[in-house]
């Protein structure tokens, strides 16, 4: 049996001490250090985070530019070829992701599809260390209203950080309307052979005729404007010369005086775009207090309960 001196006692003691201090600095540079690495990771998925949510609320305005520019270059091709599209749900997809129309490359889409936007996402992405990779699942267009074309996009997310900390896999489905007020009616363009053009533009009008004045529908018919129709075609169907009624119809009246002016000969019928040029059998009536080649047909309208010359105002005036 060992007897410790004072001095054995007192090592021991200090040497104990020392232990003590060492175990506790351990545990607290080991806490320390999971700290630090827990604020890293906090910091990191807080930025990546972010950049997801910004991402989640570009992805709209995207589709809107890429949906616009894609409209327009398909009129453009129609107006330039003098010829309507065989299928412009089908044209549109072509032309939104890859920016071509039967596979020609369109001028108005360059840096601009879809896919252009998607690549800069991805850019932006790897500026942070993010990977991403976009998958489109289905891209539709069609109407729900006369005067918006619908966007409907299915396209899938991945998103992982480079060093494993997180990752994101998600599904979006977007709709995003369009409005069609602005662009050129490709009816116009194909039908006149590109002399008489004319934009989509709503009537401001709700009165065409008061008594005998038809300043009004004078007005409408000059400027060409447009109102909702169920008997008339819709956008999208003017975009392949489909002249059969849509509940999103939308009709104009032509102003054959333009045609006139440029010596064409200009048919004895009613000015209504749809009638005029098509083979619908109606019958079609001179109005008085308007020109001489303007002419109103009788088409009814079963969801309206009315015909053109009530519609127009002019029942009284034939």
């Amino acid at each position: 049996m060992v007897t410790l001196g004072k001095k054995g006692i007192f090592f021991t003691f200090v040497a104990v001490l020392l232990l003590a201090t060492l175990a506790l600095s351990f545990s607290v540079f080991a806490r320390y250090d999971l700290s630090r690495k827990a604020l890293v990771t906090e910091t990191r998925v807080s930025t990546m985070n972010s950049f997801m949510k910004d991402i989640d609320k570009d992805i709209s305005r995207g589709v809107f530019i890429s949906s616009h520019r894609s409209i327009l270059s398909m009129v453009e091709h129609i107006s330039s070829e003098g010829e309507f599209l065989a299928d412009a749900e089908e044209t549109f997809a072509e032309v939104f992701i890859n920016g071509t129309i039967n596979g020609n490359p369109q001028a108005l889409m360059e840096e601009t599809t879809f896919t252009d936007w998607i690549e800069k996402m991805k850019a932006l992405g790897s500026e942070i260390n993010l990977e991403l990779d976009f998958g489109i699942t289905s891209v539709l267009i069609n109407q729900s209203d006369p005067w918006n074309v619908d966007i409907n996009l299915d396209v899938g997310l991945y998103a992982a950080d480079i060093s494993e900390i997180a990752e994101w896999n998600v599904t979006k489905s977007l709709l995003v309307k369009l409005p069609v007020e602005g662009f050129e009616d490709p009816v116009y363009a194909v039908k006149t052979g590109g002399k008489l053009l004319n934009k989509i533009n709503k009537t401001p009008y709700t009165d065409f005729v008061a008594g005998n004045d038809t300043t009004n529908l004078q007005a409408h018919t000059e400027n060409s404007y447009y109102l909702a129709w169920s008997t008339a075609p819709s956008f999208l169907m003017r975009l392949e010369g489909n002249f059969s009624a849509s509940p999103y119809g939308i009709e104009s009246l032509i102003d054959l005086q333009k045609l006139i002016d440029q010596g064409e000969t200009v048919q004895s019928r009613s000015a209504v775009d749809h009638i005029y040029w098509s083979n619908k059998p109606v019958t079609s009536y001179s109005i008085d207090n308007m020109p001489g080649w303007f002419m109103m047909d009788n088409e009814n309208n079963p969801s309206e309960g009315i015909n053109h010359l009530e519609l127009y105002e002019v029942d009284g005036l034939t």
